[in-house]
């Protein structure tokens, strides 16, 4: 009588099997891995975007506080008088934000642009003050290209903090129009969200109230 002695090894069967779980194994891992790396972009991305506009907050908040009424030599009127509302705000400054200007004095306008699908972005006009400007018998308010600060935002708002506001009641206004040209707001308060249902950012920037005038 013969025994029959069966040889190890797998099946064909075992064998396809064994590869079948070693597949799913393998998509579940990439899957996983790929939405593992997606997040870590969006999120690489979001705080990118976060410290891009905190920046240029920073430095519109820099701009305000150098904020300067410059009178014509000839005309003996302001080149650029201050001006804003909730979605547009126009002054002069010493403090450049665009590289390609050189250090001041330059007229700014900051202004915010809804597009069709309901995006706002705020863009920047900015151009150097020159000895010409001061010798015109006209206001300054030359034609710039647009310079687009914040590509996507929820909500950007201007405020304005009336010189005559004091004590716990403070007067904020979204519309500053002085019959005084030389009339600055005592400060202006800078509101920003950059998605809905995330929470807002408040910068709030104190103008100085000495001589306003230039020459």
């Amino acid at each position: 009588m013969h025994l029959c002695k069966r040889q190890s090894g797998f099946t064909l069967i075992e064998l396809l099997l064994s590869l079948s779980i070693l597949s799913i194994i393998l998509v579940v891992t990439l899957g996983a891995l790929r939405i593992g790396t997606r997040a870590w972009e969006k999120g690489e991305n979001m705080l990118s975007t976060q410290q891009r506009s905190r920046a240029i907050l920073d430095q519109l908040t820099r701009q305000l506080t150098s904020v300067a009424v410059l009178m014509s030599a000839q005309a003996k009127r302001p080149l650029v008088q201050f001006a804003g509302n909730s979605q547009t705000i126009e002054f002069t400054t010493a403090l450049p934000l665009i590289a390609k200007i050189q250090a001041g004095p330059v007229h700014v306008k900051y202004d915010i642009q809804t597009e069709a699908d309901g995006k706002k972005r705020l863009l920047l006009y900015e151009e150097n003050v020159t000895v010409d400007d001061y010798l015109s018998e006209m206001q300054l308010r030359h034609a710039t290209d647009a310079h687009v600060l914040i590509e996507a935002l929820e909500d950007l708002r201007f405020e304005y903090l009336d010189p005559e506001s004091d004590g716990p009641g403070l007067t904020w206004t979204s519309l500053w129009q002085s019959q005084n040209v030389t009339d600055l707001p005592r400060a202006v308060r800078i509101a920003y969200r950059d998605e809905k249902g995330r929470p807002g950012v408040r910068v709030i920037a104190r103008i100085h109230q000495g001589d306003r005038e230039g020459s």
